[in-house]
């Protein structure tokens, strides 16, 4: 039971569910975007204090650390587990499927899940070049086939994947559009220079390719010729490459402006967060919000954190999940474990 969460393959546990992620260069400095997909899209947005000791659901050689830095998260297994988030110092991390993942074979350094893996980064490092650096001390030790796409508040942008046992990072000159799918990054960058997309997008991920190609030249286009704002044409090339019926989240984080714009499916609603407002301090409250409440700005709209309510989200999450089936009583164990190994050591 230990493992079910550090093993969860977000965005990999449906065939024909696809996510889709990319950068865009504005007036107003580095915009990201992301769509995420899946089966269900109950879930909260956390704020993570700095302070925090914190340990890895893994068993074996669990990689222990500190947060250095506070985060703002997209949580459906729960604490410490995200789909995605930005840090205190406008650092972001976003997952995307990746079949073709192989992640190095186990060795001497600590180890976390794939979602602990998210949290780990937004933790510890403050850019994407601390990053890169920084996450080869650690090593993702489940198999949830997941790439990466970084950024941060200078403009820095990454691509990370876990190609035939070791980490591959698309970076500065080698990464030709800052744009990411389901499929491998070189790969996508290829097809996109030889193919015009297709008027309209396959399903699944028979339409990666497509979507990738699609994303990129919609980024290189308004780059070209910014005609509104990085963040108002980010939602307009989200739902160009949203998949009916299965994009549960549309994110889009202002870095210059230190400031979270989503909505979801059930609450089109467009509301914003301004992350840099918040206190870190893991003697503070926390916080905590249902991702499809609210409208406007909900900065102030956050609840204390609440274990009990984390746990529900948890027991929710694995009774809905596609493959990953956990009974209520376990998935009440997990989450009351995370609570059991996080203490705060700093003000």
């Amino acid at each position: 039971m230990r493992r079910a969460l550090g093993a969860l393959a977000l965005c990999a546990a449906l065939p024909a569910v696809p996510c889709t992620t990319f950068c865009v260069r504005g007036p107003e400095g580095l915009v990201f975007g992301r769509n995420y997909d899946y089966a269900f899209g109950e879930g909260m947005v956390l704020v993570n204090a700095r302070g925090v000791e914190k340990v890895s659901v893994l068993e074996r050689n669990a990689a222990r650390w500190t947060s250095k830095y506070g985060s703002v998260t997209f949580n459906q297994y729960g604490r410490d587990n995200p789909m995605g988030g930005v840090n205190e110092r406008g650092f972001v991390v976003e997952l995307m499927e990746l079949q073709d993942t192989k992640y190095p074979p186990a060795d001497s350094r600590p180890q976390l899940g794939s979602l602990e893996w998210i949290q780990y980064l937004l933790d510890n490092y403050a850019s994407v070049e601390e990053a890169v650096t920084g996450a080869k001390r650690v090593r993702i030790g489940t198999s949830a086939p997941l790439h990466f796409l970084l950024a941060d508040r200078s403009g820095d942008t990454a691509v990370v994947e876990f190609l035939n046992g070791r980490m591959v990072v698309r970076r500065g000159e080698t990464l030709a559009s800052r744009v990411l799918a389901n499929t491998p990054y070189d790969e996508d960058v290829e097809y996109a220079a030889k193919t015009t997309p297709k008027a309209e997008l396959p399903r699944g991920l028979e339409g990666s390719r497509e979507r990738f190609s699609r994303a990129a030249r919609a980024v290189k286009a308004y780059e070209a010729q910014p005609t509104e704002s990085a963040v108002e044409r980010s939602f307009g090339i989200l739902d160009e490459v949203a998949q009916k019926g299965h994009t549960q989240w549309q994110v889009v984080y202002d870095l210059k402006a230190a400031t979270i714009h989503y909505r979801t499916t059930p609450n089109r609603e467009r509301r914003s967060i301004a992350y840099a407002s918040f206190d870190y301090s893991c003697k503070a409250p926390g916080g905590m919000l249902d991702v499809d409440t609210g409208r406007g700005d909900v900065t102030k709209a956050f609840l204390p954190y609440a274990p009990e309510a984390n746990e529900r989200q948890v027991v929710l999450a694995f009774a809905k999940s596609p493959d990953i089936r956990l009974p209520a009583q376990a998935a009440r164990a997990e989450a009351a474990r995370i609570e059991s190994t996080r203490h705060c050591v700093a003000g």
